[in-house]
């Protein structure tokens, strides 16, 4: 779960509902980043969401990924040994260098590009990837008071990713929770709302689905269990050629 499905969260109890432990299909999990952990200064958070999947943006997604392996293999040889599940975060960090990487060169290692990548790598990756969506949400709103800035911070840095992290069904759920998120926090202050529509039906369709929720008043459900919510599942495989057809139309 990304640090934006952990903010969905939260939506599930202000739409009146919960969001239950059920997976989706084709969905990738990640690991979970606590507060403290994704803890991080206003600065570092702001740069973070200004550069991400920058520096990378001129090469191919396959160079970023073999110069990813390299790097990781430059760290192994530092660390003198690959890494597990006993490495600790300093060496993550440190000395394997993915506090370093930029985003897109995160999601290359993140999304098992090439199949150069161990699951322990891919798990690592994903973690980062959490922490930096954590970082800049932290920074939006460190006391936990203001969850439009929050959700707003979201927005904008999912909007700053690759456009390879951007076909991918993970983002534009976490896209579709932020922009819901912001849209209904916003609203319960009585405050106007600036335009987060991305003009992506996916990320429509899963937003849409928070107000589906919020319409049923049911504490049982949850927004997987929402038409919209599958309809933008069912889109996504079509458009990534997953699945031959789909019987409605947006």
């Amino acid at each position: 779960m990304s640090t934006v499905a952990s903010l969905g969260t939260s939506l599930g109890l202000l739409s009146g509902a919960r969001m239950s432990s059920k997976t989706t299909t084709a969905t990738t999990s990640t690991k979970t980043t606590t507060t403290a952990q994704a803890a991080s200064s206003t600065t570092d958070a702001s740069q973070t969401a200004q550069t991400s999947g920058a520096s990378t943006s001129e090469k191919s997604f396959a160079q970023v990924a073999l110069d990813a392996r390299a790097t990781l293999d430059a760290g192994y040889q530092k660390l003198g040994k690959t890494a597990d599940y006993e490495t600790t975060g300093q060496q993550w960090s440190d000395t394997l260098g993915l506090n370093n990487l930029d985003r897109r060169t995160l999601y290359a290692i993140s999304s098992d590009q090439g199949g150069m990548f161990s699951k322990v790598e891919v798990d690592a990756a994903q973690f980062f990837m959490s922490k930096q969506e954590g970082d800049v949400i932290t920074a939006a709103d460190p006391l936990h008071t203001n969850p439009s800035a929050a959700y707003k911070a979201a927005t904008d840095f999912l909007d700053s990713a690759s456009s390879e992290e951007k076909s991918s069904l993970g983002w534009a759920q976490a896209r579709g929770t932020a922009q819901a998120g912001y849209l209904l926090t916003m609203k319960n202050a009585g405050r106007a709302a600036a335009n987060v529509d991305t003009g992506n039906p996916i990320v429509n369709l899963f937003a849409n689905s928070y107000a589906e929720l919020a319409a049923t008043k049911s504490a049982s459900l949850d927004p997987r269990d929402m038409p919209s919510w599958q309809k933008a599942v069912d889109l996504w495989a079509l458009q990534s050629d997953e699945t031959p057809s789909i019987s409605w139309t947006v």
